[in-house]
């Protein structure tokens, strides 16, 4: 049996009719088109490796720079440990002598850091103080 060359028919291509009404010379508006639809395509391709890489991106682990690493800390852990240390601290006045203390030790202490309310810096100030071993705060 002998073999028949297979023949497939395409359908010639033709540009749609609002190709030919681009106000350019004929063999420059096809150019313009497929310009145009070239674009297009490649925009849409920048639309979504971006997308792709904002994926791939948010998969990574978070990378945090050394110098702002000290930045990095869970604030809700941070306040209950020294909420759990301020509460070490037996009496606190405003003056310069407790009634029923005796001074043994003056520590000095200066606070700079920033806080989100004064309340918070009290209880920072308290925490600090119970970690250099102290059990009351005057002035």
């Amino acid at each position: 049996m002998e073999s028949l060359p297979l023949m497939l028919a395409l359908p010639a291509f033709t540009w749609p009719s609002w190709v030919d009404r681009i106000p350019l010379p004929p063999p420059f508006n096809r150019i313009a088109a497929g310009s145009a639809a070239a674009l297009v395509v490649l925009l849409v391709l920048r639309a979504v490796l971006r997308a792709l890489g904002r994926l791939l991106r948010a998969r990574r682990p978070v990378n945090i720079h050394p110098r702002l690493a000290k930045y990095n800390v869970d604030h809700a852990e941070l306040d209950r440990r020294r909420r759990e240390l301020a509460g070490l601290i037996v009496a606190t006045s405003t003056g310069n002598r407790l009634a029923g203390f005796r001074i043994v030790r003056q520590v000095e202490a200066v606070f700079v850091e920033g806080y989100r309310t004064p309340e918070e810096a009290l209880v920072a100030l308290k925490a600090a103080a119970v970690e250099r071993g102290a059990n009351a705060i005057l002035n």
